[in-house]
């Protein structure tokens, strides 16, 4: 006779809040491109394809903007039709390549999930609209780029952007302007209230900014302990 199995060794799913709402996220994301192979900096980066038109290239004006030179201009361009969403070729010099096979110029192909394109040295993965690995990817990312206390970039993802800036900047006659700031006397408030109360500090003060300052297209940065970067 086989005993009865005791209720708390049962296997069993709970539906947490934390599990549907990745759930329910995955079900909202765009289709992505995700850098597999590319230049130091690219590798792992997502570019949502939310736009109806993309464009991959080596041309600051690119939505799919890659500094490399094996990249041409105007690489390649991406369509997005409600579910489908196709390439192109834009006669590069380096080919368009999905899954092993060059495309000919100017030549739609369907792309379906999974498929690995390469355009010069720089190979993407394309994760279909309401895949759960676009959200992981997402999530990886802004932990990896964001400073872990305040929640604003970190000094690896400004030292990464800046140049990525200064040469959209001078390649389109744009103003750039950069501001650095520190807090005075902060090390005081460390030796004399401790350490949480100077995180809190920093908290506090880069929500400020955040909230007054920062706009939308400004990128507020951590580059030190009490130093900071617009």
């Amino acid at each position: 006779m086989v005993p009865a199995a005791d209720e708390s060794e049962k296997t069993s799913i709970m539906t947490s809040d934390t599990f549907r709402g990745r759930i329910q996220a995955a079900d909202e994301a765009p289709p992505a491109l995700v850098v597999l192979m590319g230049p130091t900096g690219y590798v792992g980066k997502q570019f949502p394809l939310t736009q109806s038109e993309i464009i991959i290239g080596r041309s600051v004006e690119s939505q799919v903007f890659i500094d490399d030179k094996s990249v041409s201009r105007a690489h390649a361009r991406i369509n997005v039709v409600a579910s489908e969403v196709v390439i192109l070729d834009l006669g590069s010099s380096n080919k368009t390549v999905v899954n092993g096979e060059s495309l000919e110029a100017m030549t739609p192909r369907k792309l379906k999930n999974n498929d690995q394109i390469k355009t010069g040295n720089v190979i993407f993965k394309f994760l279909e609209r309401g895949n759960l690995e676009a959200v992981a990817n997402k999530e990886l990312n802004e932990k990896a780029e964001k400073d872990g206390l305040t929640g604003i970039y970190s000094k690896g993802a400004l030292l990464e952007k800046g140049p990525e800036a200064i040469r959209r900047s001078e390649v389109l006659n744009e103003e750039l302007s950069v501001l650095v700031f520190d807090i005075d006397f902060f090390k005081k408030i460390n030796d004399r209230f401790g350490h949480a109360a100077g995180d809190y500090v920093l908290k506090s003060l880069t929500g400020i900014v955040s909230q007054k300052m920062v706009r939308v297209n400004d990128y507020f940065a951590r580059y030190g302990g009490e130093e900071f970067v617009i």
